[in-house]
């Protein structure tokens, strides 16, 4: 797994242990971050992180499990962060 720059060696274990992905949250406005945080951790989320440059934030899930996050009212948009390829 790739250090992304930001995350503690406990987190890596954590993430790699219990297989988990980074889902990348994008709320509708920046006062929908907290409550979509709260929801996306009660949720079973791990170690959100606020991105100063989107309004939003990611989070990481299992990989197997179905994001419910795009359900809630604060979220515009859930996806899995990853590689984006264009042809």
């Amino acid at each position: 797994m790739a250090y992304d720059g930001d995350t503690d060696q406990e987190e890596l274990d954590y993430t790699k242990k219990n297989n988990l992905v980074k889902h990348l949250i994008c709320c509708h406005t920046a006062e929908d971050i907290e409550p979509a945080i709260k929801f996306a951790e009660e949720q079973g989320g791990k170690y959100p992180k606020k991105r100063p440059i989107m309004t939003g934030f990611t989070i990481k899930f299992p990989k197997d499990s179905v994001s419910v996050l795009s359900d809630s009212k604060h979220v515009s948009s859930a996806e899995i962060d990853g590689e984006v390829k264009t042809q």
